[in-house]
């Protein structure tokens, strides 16, 4: 067997709920990419400075962030980064569909944007 390519995955959230539904999702995606020599190491914070702070000590090949959190939005998280000329992937996730937001993250070159309410249905259907 080959060696594994491993996938670096930074999920924040202030919601520690949310941080573990995505997390088990992930991993179900693991054991489907496993055979695909892919292995993913996920992470977790639990605003944005957290994240921030993370980034800065370690790569990361996509994050998932929520939008309103303490500290430090997603989208100042996502602002931060882009400040600092990281291109990494960055999923936000929003609780409120806000199209002001989705269209300023998407201005920074957020990758998604995506509502909460919706992925909380489709995860618990998993």
């Amino acid at each position: 067997m080959g060696t594994l390519q491993v996938v670096r995955i930074l999920i924040v959230d202030d919601e520690a709920e949310l941080r573990e539904i995505l997390q088990g999702q992930l991993e179900t995606l693991q054991l489907e990419t496993s055979s695909l020599g892919i292995s993913l190491d996920i992470h977790h914070a639990c605003d944005g400075r957290e994240a921030l702070s993370k980034t800065e000590a370690m790569w990361f090949d996509a994050i998932l962030t929520d939008i309103n959190m303490p500290e430090m939005t997603g989208i100042e998280l996502l602002s931060s980064l882009r400040a600092k000329g990281s291109d990494v992937p960055v999923v936000i996730l929003t609780e409120f569909g806000d199209k002001a937001k989705a269209l300023a993250a998407l201005r920074l070159g957020c990758y998604a944007f995506l509502d909460k309410p919706g992925m909380r249905t489709i995860f618990a259907a998993w």
